[in-house]
């Protein structure tokens, strides 16, 4: 019979990791929203803890990029889903957001009368049909230097 007094026993634990550093992407953008022609700047604030960054861009207008910060023009209402994918050799992510280009107003007046004398006031009224943005400012001009800025 075998005396085991003080019996160690050593266990080895060996651990294997394999370490990749994270990517995220982010972008921020000048316009959200606007009429249109909207030309948006881009601006990618992704991070990423190892290698370099990578970008691609789809504006869905039909234009893309391989800039950390483009611009884009957007001629045609309609909201733009716009894409970003990033990636560090390694890793990728990606993010989407909108851009809005509002549809422009349509503006039209009519004249009270268009038969006046000389002092007699020419009363406008405006028949404009609102886009998708509202309308916060009227401009008139009369071709004579005088201007105003009221609705009619």
């Amino acid at each position: 019979m075998l005396r085991m007094k003080n019996l160690a026993i050593l266990i080895l634990l060996t651990c294997s990791a394999n370490l990749f550093g994270n990517i995220h992407a982010d972008f921020s953008v000048d316009k959200f929203s606007g009429c249109s022609p909207l030309l948006a700047n881009f601006t990618s604030t992704s991070t990423t803890s190892i290698g370099t960054i990578d970008y691609r861009w789809d504006f869905s207008n039909g234009n893309g990029s391989s800039l950390p910060s483009p611009a884009a023009m957007f001629n045609s209402p309609g909201v733009y889903r716009v894409k970003l994918i990033v990636n560090n050799g390694t890793e990728k992510d990606s993010v989407t957001k909108s851009v809005t280009v509002f549809r422009l107003p349509q503006v039209d007046f009519t004249a009270l009368s268009t038969n006046l004398c000389e002092n007699e006031i020419l009363h406008l009224t405006s028949n404009v049909i609102p886009g998708n943005a509202p309308i916060t400012d009227y401009a008139w001009g009369f071709g004579n230097g005088v201007a105003s800025s009221g609705t009619n």
